[in-house]
């Protein structure tokens, strides 16, 4: 996190996709943590996340059929929230995706938003929104990547 002013809410009502193209070397993906879910003092509201293998450009890439993904739904304001992929994300290209989000009550569901925060990261290819390229967007999220032991 660079400084608050890098680090605001962002609704992604309505309607609202974000994703982040990233490049594994190495390692799996054991989880995908946000470390705040702003959802405006309530209970209400969810949505989708997911991996998707790279192929060639955006919408290509989400034409395909999502590796996994899960739903979250009532997440609380505020909230920390983990994603753990159900199947092994190893090296290769990926499109994480935050899409489909709902809020029956109309005040909304987001994620924080990192401006620019991952451009310095070699495993940070480009962040789109609304399936445009735009470095300046990027989960408030890390991500959790285990590396076996080299062997002997």
């Amino acid at each position: 996190r660079n400084s608050d002013a890098a680090y605001q809410p962002l609704n992604l009502l309505p309607k609202k996709e974000v994703g982040v193209h990233i490049k594994l070397e190495e390692g799996i993906v054991e989880a995908v943590c946000f470390e705040q879910i702003p959802n405006w003092g309530d209970a209400i509201g969810g949505f989708t996340v997911g991996f998707y293998a790279w192929n060639t450009d955006y919408k290509t890439t989400i034409a395909g059929t999502p590796i996994c993904e899960q739903t979250f739904e009532n997440i609380p304001d505020a909230t920390e929230l983990t994603y753990t992929p159900s199947v092994e994300i190893g090296p290769g290209e990926y499109l994480f995706l935050i899409h489909n989000p709902v809020d029956e009550s109309g005040s909304g569901i987001g994620i924080y938003n990192q401006q620019a925060s991952n451009l310095g990261d070699s495993r940070f290819i480009e962040g789109f929104l609304n399936g445009k390229s735009n470095n300046r967007v990027g989960p408030g999220a890390y991500f959790v990547i285990y590396l076996p032991a080299a062997e002997e």
